[in-house]
């Protein structure tokens, strides 16, 4: 799909109204495109026979967020809405990512689904997942 940018009318337009058109081709360079699929930052530790994982997710409502845990898989997944625009905004800088996220992460056989509480404030998703006793060694690392 291809997008223009000016239309010109008569051949000197583009000069005659050049402050709008540089305007709009710059507006359209400063607006990011959505990421197909961009990855939030996390951290997973152990305590107290738990894993607590942390995830960044500022900017998402808590009803875009899913999890699921299947076959030794938690997945979190979810989008990132677009803020509203204004047409006559001009952008300067734009360097957040919007649209689908996904983090997929192994953790050992046992877990279920139903175990796993969850908290989201302030733009931070917490997961806390009960380590089942049978895998419970005392590891640090997921």
């Amino acid at each position: 799909m291809a997008y223009s940018l000016v239309k010109l009318k008569k051949p000197f337009d583009l000069l005659a109204n050049w402050p709008e058109y540089i305007k709009v081709i710059s507006n359209h360079f400063a607006q990011p495109e959505e990421a197909e699929v961009w990855s939030p930052a996390i951290d997973v530790k152990e305590r107290d026979g738990k894993y607590v994982l942390r995830a960044d997710l500022p900017g998402v409502r808590a009803e875009d967020i899913q999890v699921t845990y299947k076959n030794g898989y938690l997945t979190i997944k979810g989008k990132r809405r677009r803020d509203e625009r204004n047409d006559s905004d001009f952008n300067h800088i734009n360097e957040r990512y919007y649209g689908s996220f996904e983090r997929v992460l192994q953790f050992p056989g046992g877990v279920k689904e139903s175990e796993i509480q969850k908290k989201y404030q302030n733009g931070i998703l917490e997961l806390t997942i009960p380590i089942p006793q049978e895998d419970f060694k005392g590891n640090k690392a997921v």
